[in-house]
């Protein structure tokens, strides 16, 4: 919700411990949620869309990488939403 206000510093502080997070968690979902902020914001960095500085040390890997990860843990029923956006940023890079 901040990121979509330009607030981007939760974001940051999140990416930032994102592999303390991902260690921590048990349940796929929680991952995939990680995985799916890390690829939306991949995807306007492409995009340029995303100016703040910060990111590109966050997030060494492509948003093929990123994507696939979330779709993979990602409960089709329980985040239909957030799998349809993916699909839709997946395409528009294509």
């Amino acid at each position: 919700i901040g990121c979509e206000k330009g607030d981007y510093q939760p974001v940051l502080d999140l990416l930032r411990k994102k592999d303390s997070l991902i260690s921590r968690y048990g349940n796929p979902r929680d991952k995939g949620l990680i995985y799916y902020l890390m690829a939306v914001i991949k995807y306007r960095q492409l995009a340029g869309s995303l100016q703040e500085a910060g990111f590109e040390n966050l997030l060494d890997q492509d948003f093929e990488t990123y994507y696939e990860t979330a779709k993979s843990q990602l409960n089709p029923y329980r985040d239909r939403h957030q799998l349809k956006e993916l699909e839709n940023l997946r395409r528009t890079l294509s």
